[in-house]
């Protein structure tokens, strides 16, 4: 399986071509006149981008809000995503990638803290970036559709921008009030939820920085065993069913795992699990991940091998970050069904998927990821010797 490449402004510049192309062939076909077909062709052409961009810039402010905050706050920024376009941090810069939902309005920022001081208020105020971003846009839009309605009046060179105008100070204060309603629903929250839940304190809000925080241990390619295990018990708690819920229980397996605790750790992502596929608003590289690791757990350690093949069947489409975890599972899978030449070909294109992500191939997790790869082959290798030992030549 070949990974996405991203290409959601290509595609929609296309869509825009093929639209505009389209009306200007109909036009042509009507009249018979080419220049004035083409010349419909450059008027229509660079109304979607404007429409995308009108829509688009205020949700983009309020998530550059929330970037900057971060930043701001000695916080690692992992993903800046709005609309349908989402970046990773990557080795060298920023990159692309195909997001999870090509249908998201919103957006969202991800960001983890390097160290534990001070993370409630640091989150806190990461969090009151993106209002407060649309609220500085609609100030400037509103100070600058006042002046130039004072300096040029409504001219008509300047009635589209005054339309611009109007448009970013009414969208960037909505923008900024809604997004502080505080609403919650199985597992999305509204940055006033958010704030709501950190100013409460409570099991909500320790959990929430908890998952924060081991979220970036998981970033940073640490091993489970150097977490911080007294974030565990806060991993596991309110017990709501929430998409929260479901990470806490992911993350928390990991830990019991490093304990060699393998009952305890496949109980919790079995239930992660279960949480996962129940939630209206499914989240795949998450259901993808849980499901993956799972297959791993109970196909290394309690032998069952139709369990984890019926756990990577219809598996949702994971994303590049997960994707060389999801090979490894299935060339563990061919190596226990006893098919050691497809396991070692999935064994060494996982390989290749682990070291594609550079920023964390160096990082323990990987590498001992790629230790697993490579003693999995050299067992697909041993296996393969009888078998080439009982041919006979013709």
């Amino acid at each position: 399986m070949k990974p996405k490449k991203s290409s959601t402004l290509r595609t929609l510049l296309w869509i825009d071509a093929a639209f505009a192309g389209f009306f200007a062939l109909m036009l042509l076909l009507v009249s018979g006149k080419v220049l004035f077909s083409l010349l419909a062709f450059l008027i229509i052409l660079p109304i979607l981008p404007i429409a995308l961009a009108l829509v688009y810039f205020p949700i983009f402010i309020h998530e550059y809000g929330h970037f900057w905050a971060a930043r701001r706050q000695g916080f690692t920024v992992a993903v800046f995503a709005f609309g349908p376009f989402e970046w990773t941090l990557q080795t060298g810069g920023w990159k692309e990638r195909t997001a999870d939902d090509q249908r998201r309005l919103g957006g969202y920022v991800f960001a983890y803290p390097d160290d534990e001081v001070r993370v409630l208020e640091r989150f806190r105020a990461m969090i009151w970036g993106g209002p407060i971003a649309n609220l500085v846009l609609a100030l400037v839009s509103f100070g600058l559709w006042l002046y130039l309605n004072a300096s040029f009046g409504y001219q008509t060179w300047a009635f589209p921008v005054f339309l611009v105008l109007h448009w970013f100070w009414i969208s960037g204060l909505l923008l900024g009030l809604v997004s502080l309603i505080p609403y919650q629903s199985r597992g999305f929250l509204t940055d006033g939820a958010h704030l709501l839940s950190l100013s409460k304190g409570g099991d909500e809000a320790r959990r929430t920085v908890a998952i924060v925080i081991i979220m970036g241990c998981v970033m940073k390619g640490m091993l489970a065993k150097d977490w911080p295990a007294h974030l565990a018990p806060l991993l596991l708690v309110p017990e709501d069913d929430t998409r929260m819920h479901s990470q806490g229980l992911y993350l928390a397996s990991f830990l019991a795992d490093a304990q060699e605790d393998f009952e305890l750790a496949r109980e919790q992502r079995e239930r992660a699990l279960a949480i996962a596929e129940g939630m209206k608003d499914r989240l795949p590289i998450l259901e993808a991940g849980i499901r993956t690791d799972l297959a791993y757990l109970v196909l290394s350690r309690f032998d069952e091998l139709e369990n984890a093949k019926s756990l990577m069947t219809d598996l949702p489409d994971p994303l590049t970050s997960v994707r060389g975890w999801v090979t490894r599972s299935e060339a563990l899978i061919a190596l226990k069904s006893g098919d050691p030449v497809r396991a070692i070909e999935l064994a060494e294109t996982a390989k290749s998927e682990l070291l594609s992500e550079k920023r964390m191939a160096d990082t323990p997790s990987y590498q001992k990821g790629l230790k697993s790869l490579e003693e999995m082959i050299e067992q697909a290798r041993t296996a393969q010797e009888p078998a080439a030992s009982n041919l006979t030549p013709e």
